[in-house]
């Protein structure tokens, strides 16, 4: 499992933004490749990147505790499902 606080949506140009797109690509092939839960908390619900990442199914949390809970909730999951 991964948690990832990235600073997506604090900069607002159209380079950030490709760079965004470039980076869920990314963090999207490795989510296939290695079958791992890939969590995100981000400041900026406004972001577009926050509905891109959104629209691939990545959990998106406003704080970091709340991806830790929600983190903690998939490994018990898991964890009861063995």
């Amino acid at each position: 499992m991964v948690i990832i606080s990235p600073t997506f949506g604090l900069i607002d140009t159209v380079e950030a933004l490709r760079d965004e797109i470039e980076a869920v690509t990314e963090f999207l092939q490795l989510k296939k490749e290695y079958s791992k839960p890939i969590i995100f908390s981000l400041t900026n619900f406004s972001s577009p990147t926050v509905k891109l990442l959104k629209k691939y199914k990545f959990p998106v949390y406003r704080i970091p505790e709340q991806c830790a809970r929600a983190a903690y909730a998939l490994y018990m999951f898991r964890k009861s499902r063995k």
